[in-house]
């Protein structure tokens, strides 16, 4: 899941928070989920503040934040797509990957 996006977006155009918990549950009635992964750039504070609802749902956070003070640019979708491809790669059991942003 793309939380940074899901949140910003969610924030900016109705000022809610994502209800990760209904997520998670409206998610699981329709598929077997085994894993959640969520990346996001957590260099903001409201973001970072988040951290604890999200370890509600999973443990795998995966940071996205671009260390670099020369380049301004968000790696976030760059990163999911390379865990999703080594995910494919070393996981062959997998049946579908649901990306949600």
């Amino acid at each position: 899941m793309d939380f940074e996006h899901w949140y910003i977006s969610l924030d900016r155009l109705y000022s809610k928070r994502p209800d990760l918990k209904e997520w998670r549950e409206q998610l699981s009635r329709s598929y077997n989920v085994r894993e959640i992964y969520v990346f996001a750039d957590f260099s903001n504070q409201a973001l970072r503040a988040e951290i604890p609802k999200i370890r509600e749902i999973t443990n795998c956070i995966i940071e996205t934040q671009n260390a670099t003070s020369r380049i301004k640019k968000d790696y976030t979708d760059f990163i999911m797509l390379d865990h999703i491809y080594q995910k494919a790669l070393s996981a062959q059991d997998i049946q579908a990957y649901i990306i949600f942003s």
